[in-house]
């Protein structure tokens, strides 16, 4: 989840703790990270799998292709499950016309985004103004800071605020690029297990168990869902359950796998988002 504490602090657990060893950690933003497929000399600088000229998500009020043969930029936009999942992503879907440009920040929030503190939705909105063809792609992680900031005092009305601030985002880009096509990439289930975890779920959501931080992301989830609805422009596709091997299909009875869960709880191991970037690559 873009965090039930990443959710805030830079690399902090759900219980303030650090996150993973230093070989683990993501490139800070302040390094902007670019790929583009290209090639010198005839060899090409990198071999990611290559995704067929033109396909798109299924958005809510279109199916037909992009306007150009393949989409010239991908941003990958949010929080930590943006940043920290680039380079598979980047991996997945970069091709020798199409730029994956990485805008993700660490704890950020969609209450922040909607109110462009940081300046973080200006530097979303400038790189789509970019774009000659407008062809613009966005992955955009939001909302699971939000939720663990405001659950528990909230309950529901979180879900829908954060909704809210979504739209605001929404209606920003679309201003922009018209013809954007925005992907609400949401987040999966995670695993609390450890002592530590446990009592940070607790703060969290007010339980220990599965079914109690579940159903949080089961929440996020139909909130996400109901954004996509209502904007022509967005797309949700549920990955929960890609960890526990069955995308769309999660069970909320149970965690992922812990080994596929870094020891902060809220965040991947490098098997992890390799499974949770490559199940994502295939809305694309």
């Amino acid at each position: 989840m873009a965090d039930m504490h990443d959710l805030h602090g830079d690399e902090a657990g759900l219980a303030g703790g650090s996150s993973s060893p230093a070989a683990d950690k993501p490139r800070s933003r302040s390094r902007r990270d670019m790929l583009r497929v290209a090639a010198v000399g005839g060899a090409a600088l990198a071999a990611p799998q290559v995704v067929r000229a033109g396909m798109v998500p299924a958005f809510a009020a279109e199916s037909s292709p992009m306007p150009c043969d393949d989409p010239n930029q991908l941003l990958i936009v949010g929080d930590s499950w943006a940043n920290r999942a680039f380079n598979d992503l980047a991996g997945e879907l970069a091709t020798p016309d199409r730029v994956v440009l990485n805008l993700g920040n660490e704890g950020a929030e969609a209450s922040e985004y909607a109110v462009d503190a940081n300046g973080y939705l200006t530097e979303a909105k400038t790189a789509l103004g970019n774009v000659g063809c407008g062809n613009n792609v966005v992955a955009l992680s939001l909302g699971g800071n939000d939720i663990r900031d405001t659950f528990l005092g909230a309950g529901a009305q979180a879900f829908n605020d954060i909704a809210a601030d979504l739209q605001t985002v929404i209606d920003c880009m679309v201003a922009v690029d018209p013809s954007v096509k925005i992907w609400l990439t949401g987040y999966d289930i995670l695993n609390a297990q450890s002592l530590v975890c446990a009592i940070a779920a607790f703060v969290f959501a007010g339980g220990t168990s599965p079914q109690a931080v579940n159903a949080i992301l089961s929440g996020l989830d139909v909130m996400y869902a109901s954004v996509a609805a209502a904007n022509p422009n967005v797309c949700y596709q549920s990955s929960l359950g890609t960890l526990q091997g069955s995308p769309g299909a999660p069970d909320f009875n149970n965690w992922s796998p812990q080994a596929l869960v870094d020891f902060d709880c809220i965040h991947l191991t490098p098997a992890g988002w390799d499974l949770w970037a490559a199940q994502l690559a295939t809305f694309l």
